[in-house]
């Protein structure tokens, strides 16, 4: 009897962690999910204009934006990395460092202020 007692409560182990891992499983996809680059022809990022090069933005070059007018230096951009970085404008993915939209707002430099 203590047999199979022990198989059992073996057996509820295994599947409470099997049970486990198949609930946390979707969390792994959803992270990857948020941390890809944005589609610049797609959704928001079509409709505000955006684009991971400012330079070659037809409507950054017609505005006559400055070179330093990308999104590293937005107040809505938050960097990740070098190259990329979060946008609270774009609730998911990541934006290129050197991107550019029509919501771009500059960072007012703290030691200016």
């Amino acid at each position: 009897m203590k047999d199979n007692l022990t198989q059992r409560r073996e057996f509820l182990k295994r599947l409470g962690l099997v049970v486990g891992a198949v609930a946390v499983s979707p969390f792994f996809k959803i992270r990857e999910a948020f941390s890809a680059l944005i589609e610049e022809k797609k959704g928001l990022a079509l409709s505000l204009a955006y684009v991971h090069d400012a330079t070659k933005s037809d409507e950054w070059k017609k505005l006559k934006k400055k070179n330093d007018d990308v999104c590293a230096n937005c107040t809505f951009y938050s960097p990740v990395d070098k190259v990329n970085g979060k946008c609270t404008i774009f609730p998911t993915g990541e934006v290129a460092a050197k991107g550019w939209c029509r919501t771009f707002n500059r960072k007012v430099d703290a030691k200016k202020a």
